[in-house]
């Protein structure tokens, strides 16, 4: 498989367990999608760049099944490097005024956040 199509793959299906609740979601990044988030960053020293942690955050609202869609993303702040061995959480608060914090946590620690503004999908 191309490296681009392990990529579209990883992003489809990234969670191993999604659970939504009325304050948010959260959900476990299958090990496998980590792995193809990291193919090209960097050979040798792996790491998931910033911009597939983002994408994961927009991977977890879609997966709650409402239908919305991700118009802007605020605030990213990217506080550890992830590694693609890692047990990364992600997870996403209730919307509110259109906005949703989401956040990736490693081992409890949140590595990575932002604030993602949604609109409804007819």
């Amino acid at each position: 498989m191309r490296p681009d199509d392990r990529l579209r793959s990883a992003l489809d299906d990234p969670f191993e367990v999604v659970e939504s609740a009325v304050g948010g979601a959260h959900a476990i990044v299958r090990p496998e999608a980590l792995r193809a988030l990291t193919d090209g960053h960097f050979p040798g020293n792996p790491l998931v760049p910033g911009s597939h942690l983002l994408a994961l955050f927009v991977a977890l609202v879609r997966a709650t099944g409402h239908a919305c869609s991700v118009d802007r993303i605020e605030r990213a702040v990217f506080r550890e490097v992830v590694r693609p061995d890692a047990r990364v959480v992600v997870r996403a608060s209730a919307a509110a005024d259109d906005w949703r914090v989401v956040e990736a946590l490693v081992a409890d620690r949140q590595v990575a956040r932002a604030r993602l503004h949604t609109k409804v999908v007819a």
